[in-house]
């Protein structure tokens, strides 16, 4: 849910990095065989991915012999420290101090968006290749876009608007105190299938419970606020407040969990008159 600019790595160059390690002969000219049909998939990627059709790209087709060689090349010639496309691992990795899924998991490892054991021929390739903490790589899995409204946002290719609120919050008083539900809204006609990836995002990476989680310090912070004013201000003042700390919030980020987050405050009428004690 967090933008980030596509790498700017050489997709033919880091292939061939990771190709000119491979010790046996056999494979090694197996896999410089494919290079071009290598190179081209991945164009054909990016290509799918900016009109947004991911889920019609299909991986090349390999004997069982060039899977195998290509398999190997990420784990042991990318991903691992002595490998010769370490680079491109490395840079990509610090691309982002915080996973674009989610927006506030640390960056653990990189993720293939498209599933590389599905897809041998983009294993390596940088745009394919995105910094991921590790509950949201837990959680995406092998999954692969099933349609064009129907997969996870791609942080190079998906922008969501930042002028239009596409996360919002309800806040209830339950036994324990307020609590704060999150969920996503985003008008399909206007935005079509990235309306629709919002929604299968949100669902599958389970952020309404995450959200809700690190929604735990917003609240801490809001009963401060609210205890403050309880002492000076009626509660339509109290109302009128929290409305004003949302738009403040807002016009840093519309869709940040403390936007949300007041904005729910001062839409609740028993937590203006009172009721926000955990």
């Amino acid at each position: 849910m967090r933008p980030l600019a596509p790498p700017i790595l050489d997709h033919r160059g880091l292939y061939a990095a990771c190709v000119g390690q491979t010790r046996d002969a056999d494979n090694r000219n197996r896999l410089l065989a494919l290079s071009n049909r290598v190179v081209q998939a991945g164009t054909d990627y990016c290509s799918a991915a900016q009109a947004g059709a991911l889920h019609s790209v299909e991986s090349i087709e390999m004997t069982t012999s060039e899977r195998t060689a290509m398999r190997e090349l990420y784990d042991h010639r990318m991903a691992a420290r002595t490998g010769t496309g370490r680079y491109a691992y490395d840079e990509i990795h610090s691309s982002s101090d915080y996973c674009p899924y989610c927006s506030f998991g640390e960056v653990y490892e990189l993720d293939h968006f498209l599933p590389k054991e599905s897809f041998y021929d983009l294993n390596v390739f940088p745009q394919n290749l995105l910094p991921i903490c590790h509950p949201c790589n837990h959680l995406k899995r092998q999954k692969r876009p099933a349609g064009p409204n129907e997969g996870f946002l791609h942080p190079y290719f998906d922008r969501l608007p930042e002028d239009v609120r596409w996360l919002f919050a309800e806040l209830e008083i339950r036994d324990g105190g307020p609590t704060l539900t999150y969920f996503v809204s985003l008008d399909e006609e206007g935005y079509g299938g990235l309306a629709g990836k919002l929604i299968y995002h949100f669902r599958e990476l389970r952020l309404e419970k995450r959200f809700r989680r690190q929604a735990t310090a917003v609240l801490v912070e809001l009963e401060a606020e609210v205890t403050q004013l309880a002492y000076e201000q009626e509660p339509g003042q109290i109302e009128a407040h929290l409305l004003n700390r949302a738009d403040q919030f807002g016009a840093r980020n519309l869709n940040s969990l403390e936007t949300a987050a007041y904005f729910a405050a001062a839409e609740s009428k028993e937590y203006c008159e009172g009721n926000f004690r955990n």
